[in-house]
């Protein structure tokens, strides 16, 4: 997860989405679509979460390993 992802934030957010697709699935009558509700929503959600792979550092444009004046 990211450094800055604001856990009490993301956890009401979640818990909000899961009874919201919860009740939506209910009075629809569809049981099945909670599932596919719940998917959709991580599969949206996960990738803003998820802490970004660093890379190696690498040399500034036009850097060189030697500098000479």
């Amino acid at each position: 997860m990211r450094a800055d992802l604001d856990s009490h934030a993301t956890a009401e957010v979640v818990i909000a989405t899961f009874f919201g697709a919860q009740a939506i699935t209910r009075s629809l009558g569809d049981p099945a679509g909670l599932r596919r509700r719940l998917d959709t929503f991580w599969d949206l959600t996960l990738p803003s979460m998820r802490a970004v792979a660093r890379s190696p550092a690498r040399p500034r444009a036009g850097a060189t390993g030697s500098q000479r004046r």
